[in-house]
């Protein structure tokens, strides 16, 4: 027999709660993250969203600033490093 997981009630809005183990596990904050939901051949799965820059979305050479992904060139663009020639 399959092994089963928590059991969820669905709210009235179509809610479910993530069971706090799931999102300390996916490293998902209570309060502001953010996860992908998909349904396929009937089974609703739920996957951390990938992490992106704060400002552009990209996903190429992220790194932290302030607990918060940024990308190589927009960091480059708060510290004045363009590139740009005047």
């Amino acid at each position: 027999m399959a092994k089963q997981g928590y059991i969820r009630e669905i709210d009235k809005l179509g809610r479910v709660v993530i069971p706090k183990q799931f999102r300390k596990q996916m490293n998902v904050p209570e309060e502001g993250g953010e996860v992908v939901v998909t349904c396929k051949n009937g089974t609703v799965s739920i996957s951390k969203l990938a992490e992106t820059c704060i400002f552009c979305r990209s996903r190429k050479k992220l790194t932290e600033f302030k607990e918060r992904p940024i990308c190589a060139q927009c960091l480059a663009e708060l510290k004045g490093e363009t590139g740009e020639q005047d």
